[in-house]
């Protein structure tokens, strides 16, 4: 292939890619409102909506409001485009998720786990894999576009490999090398954080938002995704986000990393004196014992704060969400902290897609990939 033609072909795939990502972002466009949206010549935008329908990615949906002029057709991805596979894994159960092109799950199933030997949950896990892939041959047949795969623990998401998760008793489990040989397509392995964070920029509260942190909290743990210019930051090894072992308080009680006063040990030293379930105390919202988690949330916050800058502090996992009824003051406690100015301060808010927001993620990890980098 010539150099011309080579970079002819790559501005093609940049510029089919810039047409997706717009129309997933946006209820509807004409022809012309992508030409004006994306900077490029119309027909530049004809021609390849035109490839765009024929390969049945995209689809028409109507007839744009009169500006005038001729009524331009109505475009939009085309939920039968493709499918995409998400898969949580956590201590306590697998969750593997069938979602169309636009995000909306088709078939879904979890497990609960009895046992953590890898040698058992892993083919229980592929066995959900093959049953979502032969729902969508029999229902959709969707042309199935890869597989994304969220754990709670340490990625290399160069490779794929999942290097240890300590509260599965796994270690160097090569993921994306097993099942891009089992399935035939694309495996992206992440941090069950990180990847939840894909899930919320995607279909969730940081849509439309450049720079957020996103913090799966639950009683035990706490880790985040981290987002700095739209993209999600992973680190030289793809180990970014462990935030829960910050160092909030050097003579803490021990960790289980060896470190003394981490952010997550802390946390869990706060929650002692809180009783009752996560339900209960969303209840509660003068609960005076929350005092002290309030603080030792809004400490590791305001150091996040001050690092990042970021627009938006995204609260996750089944204790960030039970959290809904303190943002308030864990705004305030917050802002009483940081260095920034106080019109720099992060929003703080509560997941919007909550108990799945891993396993969308997941979904969402393979649709941006397919958008960001089109080339059918």
């Amino acid at each position: 292939m010539t150099k011309k033609r080579a970079d002819n072909t790559l501005m093609r795939t940049i510029n089919r890619s810039l047409i997706l990502r717009h129309l997933r972002t946006a209820d509807g466009l004409s022809r012309a409102d992508l030409a004006g949206r994306t900077g490029l010549m119309r027909s530049t935008v004809s021609s390849l909506v035109d490839e765009l329908l024929a390969e049945n990615v995209i689809h028409e949906t109507g007839i744009a409001p009169s500006r005038g002029g001729r009524r331009g057709t109505l475009l939009d991805l085309n939920p039968a485009g493709g499918c995409a596979i998400g898969v949580e894994i956590t201590s306590q159960a697998v969750l593997v998720l069938l979602a169309d092109f636009v995000a909306q799950p088709r078939w879904q199933q979890t497990i609960t786990l009895a046992d953590h030997d890898p040698a058992v949950v892993i083919p229980q896990t592929e066995q959900l894999i093959t049953e979502a892939l032969r729902f969508n041959a029999a229902h959709d047949t969707m042309n199935p576009l890869g597989i994304g795969v969220g754990i709670a623990g340490l990625v290399d998401t160069v490779d794929g490999t999942l290097k240890v998760a300590a509260n599965l008793g796994w270690r160097d489990i090569p993921f994306k090398t097993l099942w891009e040989r089992q399935f035939r397509l694309p495996v992206h392995v992440g941090n069950e954080a990180s990847i939840a964070a894909q899930g919320e920029h995607y279909l969730g509260a940081a849509m439309g938002y450049t720079d957020f942190v996103y913090l799966h909290i639950s009683r035990t743990a706490i880790g985040a995704g981290i987002f700095i210019n739209g993209e999600l930051y992973q680190g030289m090894g793809g180990y970014a986000g462990e935030v829960g072992h910050m160092v909030i308080d050097p003579a803490g009680e021990r960790c289980s990393c060896g470190k003394r006063g981490c952010w997550e040990v802390q946390l869990r030293a706060a929650l002692k004196t809180v009783t009752g379930s996560l339900e209960q105390i969303k209840k509660q919202p003068n609960h005076p014992r929350m005092l002290p988690v309030i603080t030792v949330l809004a400490t590791g916050i305001a150091n996040l704060i001050n690092i990042f800058n970021p627009q938006l502090i995204v609260l996750g996992g089944p204790l960030g969400v039970a959290l809904a009824p303190f943002l308030a003051t864990i705004q305030n406690t917050t802002a009483d902290q940081i260095t920034v100015p106080g019109d720099s301060m992060a929003e703080i808010v509560v997941s919007q897609i909550e108990a799945k927001a891993c396993v969308m993620g997941a979904v969402a990890l393979i649709l941006d990939d397919v958008l960001r980098q089109q080339a059918w």
